[in-house]
């Protein structure tokens, strides 16, 4: 919380400063908040230069904040590090008389380093010692031990690159010996390199031991293992064979050649001699055999998309030929007493039979000459008929559909189907398309006549002029008609003075006035609301709850005052704006309820605001603030200064913002007359 001030008034005893109450308010809230900080709850005592905790056996805990330390003179204390802050000084730690410092289970007296409990002391990271290091006990080292070059131990000597002992052996008892060396010479001629054994001699000898390896035996081509030679790409025997014994031989290669000539490469096996026999044997794949066009196989030739017969013939015996593709024949081919050629199918017999089956097309259906259909034929796709064509009863010629004499034609739909013409013309007459039925003859009448006692009924009907039973619709001077329902779709309708525009009723004459009378004592209904049909001057309306309405003298009639409401928003940081102002020839003076909103600050605010005027200056007075906020001592409330004034005959009560925050202001006013 920020810190309460007590407004103490422009002047001693002015009335603009605090009251008592609100003093007392915010002493106690400062009070509040001083006493709510961890230092005004602290267990620490501060007597002269002691800091002492005053709860018993409680440690006392300097913590800084983030990544904040604790500072002395010329020591930082920073999480768990020490460090001197003055540059190129020392850091001392410096132990009283005989006294030790002690850093963990180490004592450093003087020049002395000990181990408190008496075991030993352990440096785990390399020891330098420029001087000489004296031992009288046993020297244990699990690290790294660096000296100057011929340095000894007995009779070993310690060289850059050699170990050397004056007894000419070095013994390493049955211990190994690792090195990490690139190379390792042994008796003047082995050398031991990275993956290598050489001998100086240019042999080495395992004697009868096995030689066994995970990895690669590596030799130079043309190498020999008994009577087997190694050459690039090549393994060769002596005695001219080569066995693996019952074992299977792999390759990854491209291919593999047996025998100079005969080649087996992915997915195909070639003969140099251009021929592949199997003998008598049987060849069968669950693949694909491929064959270059041409290919034969007995008197049979396979081309592409061909199979002949050098016999002239390709007999399938009695069995079934199938393709889900095209049969093709050349033009003239026969199957048995059927030719076919281009465009047409015929019989050596003169006829062609279905049988039972349907024939279909979706082409032209070509009969010339006469022909007979039986009792019912289907035709679907585009038909041509040449000539008159006759179906039981009807002719079709040309475009004229006719009957036999005297006989119907009747268009009938099958189910719920229906009989669909975009045009139709009845007898030169009448005629129907889309939603329009028109006469086509000159001066026709257009006549619905209904049958006997039966009536013509039209769901809703448009006339533009004419007459309803002797009433004219659309005359200069209509005649007086009687509805029982009138439903009225255009946009405006003008009724004598009275114009309906939607939901709209006005009066067209100027300044003419909206009437709407009852009948006798019957009263005015609106939206359920029922008005009286009699009023009393100085009477108010009211309603009883069930929308009825009445008139009625209310006991409070103001005649020189008027009460009214306003909101309005100043912006902050910007000059003197008009908050609210009134006629001074009118009214005298004006009693506001000010409430002021400073969303951005959570500030909100209500006053009161006494304004009058003397025809040439205006005053105003503010009190009573009741805020959540914090004033500055300077204003009633420390966002707004108010003021007042007369402008253009009007007064004017006048607000600034003290701060960048847009203020929200609703009033209420009631203003006194003159």
């Amino acid at each position: 919380m920020a810190q309460e001030l007590i407004n103490l008034g422009a002047l001693a005893d002015d009335g603009t400063g605090d009251t008592i109450r609100a003093t007392g308010i915010k002493i106690n809230n400062n009070f509040t908040e001083l006493y709510a900080l961890p230092f005004a709850q602290t267990q620490l005592g501060f007597v002269e230069n002691e800091i002492s905790s005053t709860q018993s056996n409680a440690d006392i805990v300097l913590k800084p904040s983030g990544t904040g330390a604790i500072l002395f003179p010329a020591i930082r204390i920073n999480d768990n590090n020490i460090e001197g802050t003055r540059t190129n000084e020392d850091l001392i730690l410096r132990a009283n008389g005989s006294g030790s410092l002690v850093v963990g289970g180490i004592g450093i007296a003087g020049t002395s380093i000990t181990a408190l409990d008496s075991s030993f002391v352990n440096i785990n990271e390399d020891l330098i010692v420029d001087g000489t290091l004296t031992t009288t006990g046993n020297v244990t080292v699990s690290g790294t031990v660096g000296s100057s070059t011929g340095s000894g131990i007995g009779t070993i000597t310690l060289a850059n690159g050699s170990i050397t002992d004056s007894s000419g052996a070095i013994s390493f008892g049955d211990e190994d010996l690792t090195t990490t060396a690139t190379s390792l010479a042994i008796n003047g001629t082995l050398t031991v390199a990275n993956g290598s054994i050489t001998d100086s001699s240019g042999a080495i000898s395992f004697g009868n031991e096995n030689i066994t390896t995970t990895g690669t035996i590596a030799r130079a081509t043309g190498s020999t293992i008994g009577n087997l030679t190694l050459g690039n790409g090549s393994i060769t025997d002596s005695s001219g064979s080569i066995s693996f014994g019952n074992e299977d031989l792999t390759t990854t290669a491209t291919s593999l050649a047996i025998n100079g000539t005969l080649t087996v490469a992915n997915g195909s096996i070639t003969d140099s001699s251009g021929s592949i026999s199997f003998g008598n044997e049987d060849v069968t794949t669950t693949g694909t055999i491929a064959g270059g066009t041409g290919s034969t196989i007995g008197a049979l030739t396979l081309g592409n998309g061909s199979i002949t017969d050098s016999g002239g013939s390709i007999s399938f015996g009695n069995e079934n030929i199938t393709t889900t593709g095209t049969l093709s024949a050349e033009t003239g081919s026969v199957i048995g007493n059927k030719t076919f050629a281009d465009g047409s199918i015929t019989d050596s017999s003169g006829e062609i039979s279905f049988s039972d089956e349907n024939v279909t097309t979706t082409g032209t259906l070509d009969v010339s000459g006469l022909a007979t259909i039986g009792s019912m034929a289907t035709v679907s796709g585009v038909s041509s008929f040449v000539g008159t064509i006759t179906v039981d009863n009807l002719t079709f010629n040309d475009n004229i559909i006719a009957s036999s004499s005297n006989a119907d034609i009747n268009l009938t739909p099958g189910g719920t189907g229906v009989v669909n013409v975009s045009n139709l013309t009845i007898d030169s007459s009448i005629n129907l398309k889309d939603n329009v039925i028109k006469l086509i003859r000159s001066d026709d009448d257009f006549v619905l006549s209904a049958n006997g006692t039966g009536s013509v009924q039209i769901s809703k009907i448009d006339m533009n002029e004419g007459t309803v039973d002797n009433t004219v619709i659309g005359a200069t001077t209509p005649a007086a008609g009687t509805f029982t329902t009138v439903s009225i779709t255009v946009p405006s309708v003008n009724a004598d003075k009275v114009n309906i525009t939607d939901n709209k009723i006005k009066a067209t004459d100027t300044d003419a006035n909206l009437v709407i009378n009852a009948s006798g004592s019957g009263n005015v209904i609106i939206n359920g609301f029922t008005f009286p049909n009699t009023m009393v001057g100085g009477q108010l309306i009211r309603t009883n709850g069930s929308k009825v309405l009445s008139t009625h003298i209310f006991p409070f009639v103001v005649t020189d005052t008027d009460v009214q409401d306003a909101t309005v928003t100043i912006t902050g940081n910007s000059s003197t704006q008009v908050i609210n102002s009134f006629a001074a020839a009118t009214y005298r003076s004006v009693k506001y309820y000010i409430q002021i909103s400073d969303a951005t600050a959570d500030r909100y605010t209500l006053i009161e605001a006494n304004v009058t005027h003397d025809g040439t200056n205006a005053f105003v007075s503010s009190f009573g603030a009741a805020t959540n906020g914090d004033g500055d001592g300077s204003t009633i409330y420390d966002s707004i200064d108010l003021s007042a004034d007369i402008n253009g005959g009007n007064v004017r009560l006048l607000g600034t913002v003290n701060n960048t925050n847009n203020q929200v202001i609703k009033l209420v006013r009631r203003v006194i007359k003159v």
